[in-house]
């Protein structure tokens, strides 16, 4: 359980940014796109080296995405994925191309998928499902916001819509995904105007593909993390914890060095000197805070 909130200090390190996404593996931190008021796209990966605390911007080749805030990420073995993402204007240049970047190639490829591919939208989410499939959730094209599941195998790229079903979350976008062997959970998002309670999460079940509701009440044996949000009043500085065995809410007695809000988080699995899985060191870069934009990382 984080007990601290620790900012880092690098020489060199990432411009302001918000809408921005990152990965991360026992020893790297992937930071992908982002969006500076005034019309500052970014369409650089950086790599933090967690030993050496230094960041770098990778140089890469190929045909990389042009739609680079909101996009949905993720890490797959060598492979980041990115899908979707808006651009310039905003709400009217939304992605639904898949690319991949080969983190030893330095090589961005758009990946021509099959099938029922999403609209385009941004601020979906995207996971690697325990079954193989990766699955991608929500969003929105800034007008209309989406409740659709897909999922799709990296193998062959055929993308398959998942049937509407009972307990399906409403629409949103800016949620966030976690997963374990079984299901992966929805917390949070947005609509205009309408911000998702967390009285009621849901999971998606692998075994059975089906949505399940889970009522939520205010011993941690095994938990999700979540920290900073907005409300359409405030901007949050608090840490709280979800046990997905009692569906408990806990708030943790540290806060964040500022309000924050579109921040991004990657969670880092520390190995310990066996090799196995150790206690999860939280990284939080955090580019979208109280005005001004600020550029910090901590973890």
């Amino acid at each position: 359980m984080p007990t601290e909130v620790t900012l880092i200090h690098t020489d060199l390190q990432p411009g302001r940014r918000s809408g921005h996404r990152m990965v991360a593996t026992a020893t790297k931190i992937y930071l992908f796109g982002g969006y500076r008021p005034v019309d500052v796209l970014y369409k650089e990966v950086w790599e933090y080296d967690i030993i050496t605390n230094t960041w770098s911007m990778l140089e890469t080749d190929g045909d990389p995405p042009n739609c680079v805030a909101s996009a949905s990420m993720i890490i797959d073995g060598d492979t980041l994925m990115v899908f979707g993402g808006s651009g310039l204007p905003f709400g009217r240049c939304n992605s639904n191309i898949l690319h991949t970047l080969n983190l030893k190639e330095k090589i961005w490829r758009k990946i021509q998928c099959k099938n029922a591919t999403p609209s385009p939208r941004y601020g979906q989410s995207m996971i690697k499902g325990n079954d193989g499939y990766i699955y991608i959730f929500g969003g929105t094209t800034g007008l209309t916001f989406h409740d659709d599941l897909y999922r799709f195998r990296r193998k062959d790229y055929v993308f398959e819509r998942m049937p509407h079903v009972v307990n399906t979350p409403s629409e949103r976008y800016r949620h966030e995904v976690v997963g374990d062997e079984e299901c992966f959970y929805i917390l949070g998002g947005a609509t205009l105007g309408s911000y998702m309670s967390f009285e009621e999460i849901h999971s998606f079940h692998y075994d059975s593909l089906q949505w399940k509701s889970h009522k939520c009440i205010p011993s941690i044996s095994f938990g999700i993390y979540m920290c900073g949000g907005f409300n359409e009043r405030t901007a949050f500085d608090d840490f709280w914890v979800l046990d997905v065995i009692n569906f408990q809410w806990s708030k943790l007695d540290i806060t964040l060095p500022d309000a924050m809000f579109f921040h991004a988080i990657a969670l880092q699995r520390s190995l310990r000197s066996d090799n196995s899985r150790g206690y999860p060191l939280f990284v939080i870069l955090a580019m979208l805070a109280n005005c001004p934009i600020p550029s910090r990382m901590h973890s």
